[in-house]
Order: structure tokens, then sequence, then C-alpha cells
């Protein structure tokens, strides 16, 4: 059992050699009767210097706190307890995020708020957003639009130096086909994508691309390819129709190709349709036209009511 009080010996007088002993309650205990002698049951225990509110005095000058307060982290004080999730800034209860809300604020348990003209990404941080669709013309599109007409491009993407719309275009390295995502280098139809070297030599790009291969190239594998053309330029008729006397004559080419690997010329196959001895075909293109004239009439006037 733990003693509450003590014999303490005190001089009767001043510079009197004579003594007495008395009884005084031990550190941290009060006497319970000011007029009695401290005894074990005259001294309660324990005792606390300033009243523990929202607890109790459980040694000396420590207050034990009742659920659901909890002991100030600097003050021998009882406060309320804040729900998980929660930290306690200049004693109030606030939301807690353990990533910092940049332009934003913790309204909730690990959720920003953004602030006005920012929005949330995906990755719950907040982006700025284009508030006047004018401020960037043409658009950004994989970027954030700026004051002064100004884009910066999101990660992969890269500012457009011909100035097309969207500003700023997917990133690739050394693509000679299409890029058309970051890092995603696609060819187009009858060429086969290749991954190479510095020099040109194949390049296995099972693992680790960047570092080993240097560029995609799109190579042309098909066994035969088609031409096109950038102009076509004035084909003269056969010689059986020269003494015919037509003077219109209604040429259709259908095809240009050419063999991989070949030396021939791409070749050229041509219909020729002698418009003024098939009258039927006249008819038939004018009447055409005007059907075609009528139906877009009749839809406008449907979309106008």
């Amino acid at each position: 059992m733990q003693n509450v009080y003590g014999a303490v010996i005190k001089p009767l007088q001043e510079n009197v050699p004579f003594t007495q002993t008395v009884n005084e309650c031990c550190p941290g205990y009060v006497k319970k009767d000011q007029s009695s002698n401290p005894s074990r049951d005259n001294c309660i225990r324990p005792h606390c210097e300033k009243t523990c509110i929202n607890g109790r005095c459980s040694t000396q000058n420590e207050c034990e706190c009742y659920e659901p307060y909890e002991k100030h982290p600097t003050h021998n004080t009882c406060v309320y307890k804040c729900n998980p999730g929660h930290k306690r800034v200049n004693d109030v209860c606030v939301p807690h995020c353990s990533k910092p809300c940049r332009s934003g604020r913790c309204v909730a348990p690990d959720k920003c708020s953004c602030d006005h003209g920012w929005i949330l990404n995906e990755s719950g941080d907040c982006i700025e957003r284009d508030l006047d669709p004018i401020i960037c013309y043409p658009p950004c599109g994989n970027g954030s639009c700026h004051f002064l007409n100004r884009c910066t491009c999101w990660d992969g993407y890269i500012s457009n130096i011909n100035n097309n719309n969207p500003r700023c275009v997917p990133s690739c390295r050394n693509c000679q086909g299409f890029c058309v995502a970051p890092g995603r280098c696609e060819c187009p139809e009858l060429f086969e994508r290749k991954y190479l070297t510095a020099d040109n030599q194949d390049c296995d790009c099972s693992e680790d691309c960047d570092t080993k291969c240097f560029k995609t190239a799109c190579v042309l594998t098909t066994t035969t390819s088609t031409a096109i053309p950038q102009t076509i330029k004035a084909i003269d008729p056969p010689n059986e129709l020269d003494n015919t006397g037509i003077s219109e004559i209604y040429v259709v080419v259908e095809r240009i190709s050419k063999p991989d690997n070949s030396s021939v010329e791409p070749i050229t196959i041509v219909k020729y349709y002698n418009m003024s001895q098939d009258p039927w075909l006249i008819i038939f293109i004018i009447t055409t036209i005007i059907m075609v004239a009528l139906i877009i009439l009749v839809f406008w006037e449907y979309l106008r009511k």
C-alpha cells in the first residue's frame, strides 16, 4: 500500500535547538480536512493543481481522460479525440490529406477540393482548366491553356511546330510513320512497323525499347502496291477513235498499280465512253442530279419546320 503521509522533523522556534515531529501529506496528496492532522484516511490522493475537465486526476498533476477525449499533446488537459482521417490544428479537428492539395484544400480524408479555375484529375491532383476557350486558339488539345494564348503540354505531348489544331500533339522518338499516342508510332496501310538501331540495323523491341532501339521505320512488305498519283495528266484517246468525228469522250481511270520490285512503269487502265452515241447515259446522269437536289431541298424544309 502506498504511503500518503509521513513524519517531518521541524524546529519549534527559530534559533532554538528543540524539534518536534509533524505529520504531512506526501507530495501529490492533500488533507481532506484542513483542521485535522494528516493521516492515511485524511490524505486524499491524488492531487492536480488544475482541474481535470473531461477526465480525472490519476497521479500528481496528471489527468486521465474519459472517452471520447484524449490528452492534449502539449497541455495536461483533456480535449475531444479527432475522428480517423482528421488531425488537430489549433485545437480544431480538420480533415487530413496524405498528399498535399496544391491549388485546392482538403475537405475530407484524402479528398481535395480544387480552387476556382482548377479541376481534379484521375490521380486526385488539381490541374488548371480552360475557363475561356478564346484564350487559346486553336485549342491546346492535350495541354493546359494559360493566359496570353500559351499552352503547356502534358507529359508525353509536345508543342505542334506547325501550329495546327490541336497545339499539343503526341511525342514519339524518331517515328517515320504517324505518332498516334505518346510513344506509339503507327504505320500507314500496306506498311509494316519495324524497329531499327541508330545504324539502321534490326532491333529487338521486346523489352527496353527506349534504350536499345533508335527509331521506328515503316517498311513496305506486300506483294503488290497501289500507287496514287498526285495529278492525272490528260490521256489521249486511242487512234481508232480519231476518225469517228466524236467531240466528247468520257474517260474513266479505274486503277493505277505496280508490282513490287519491278522496273515496269505504273500500269494505267482506262475506259472510254462515247458521250454523243450514248444519250441515255447523259439523261440518267442529269436525272440523278435533279433527284438528289430535290431530296436535299425537302430535307432542308423539314429541318426548318
